[in-house]
């Protein structure tokens, strides 16, 4: 298939999308700067896709498999990502303001230079997130976070652990998130 028919059959039919993949893995496909904006992409394999530069402002994510995707650059302001599979994903430069990333997945995602300004995080597991100092951390929400991540063959599906606060009782002040990740930088 050749570049627009991919795009094409992402905006039709997340179904059908999902059908092509899995009958057509082997392929690289190359969605850069493609608009998505109003696309409902729920569940959406888009495992290894090419999305740099993609604009994606509040599109619905939902339990999304983005792992390993290059989101360079794209901008996921308001972006739904509940649930969504992020590990090993290129988001450096991403826009990711307001964006909904609870119970997300971020194990091993590279997040230097992205914009996390409000992001929601509660439930989410960061594992070996790649932050540096340029990756804005500023009004981070979240009550909870996980540490690690652990395949789960019989669910297929991963397993959180390591919560933080570790008493399960207790949330994360406002700020605590931020500075918990800045002391981390230092």
């Amino acid at each position: 298939m050749t570049a627009p028919e991919p795009l094409k059959l992402l905006k039709n039919s997340v179904q059908a999308w999902n059908k092509w993949r899995a009958e057509n893995p082997e392929l690289n496909i190359d969605l850069s700067e493609a608009n998505l904006i109003g696309v409902e992409l729920m569940g959406a394999n888009l495992n290894r896709v090419n999305l740099s530069r993609t604009r994606l402002l509040g599109v619905n994510l939902i339990e999304a498999n983005l792992a390993h995707a290059n989101l360079t650059y794209a901008n996921l302001t308001h972006a739904n990502l509940i649930r969504a599979d992020l590990t090993h994903a290129n988001l450096t430069y991403a826009e990711l303001t307001r964006a909904y990333l609870s119970k997300a997945n971020l194990c091993d995602a590279d997040l230097r230079h992205a914009n996390l300004d409000s992001a929601y995080l509660t439930g989410a597991c960061l594992q070996d997130w790649k932050i540096n100092d340029q990756t804005n951390l500023e009004h981070l929400v979240g009550k909870y976070i996980y540490l690690k991540s652990q395949w789960n063959s019989e669910r297929q599906k991963y397993n959180f652990l390591e919560r933080r606060p570790d008493d399960p009782n207790r949330q994360f002040k406002p700020e605590e998130l931020r500075q918990l990740f800045e002391s981390y930088l230092k």
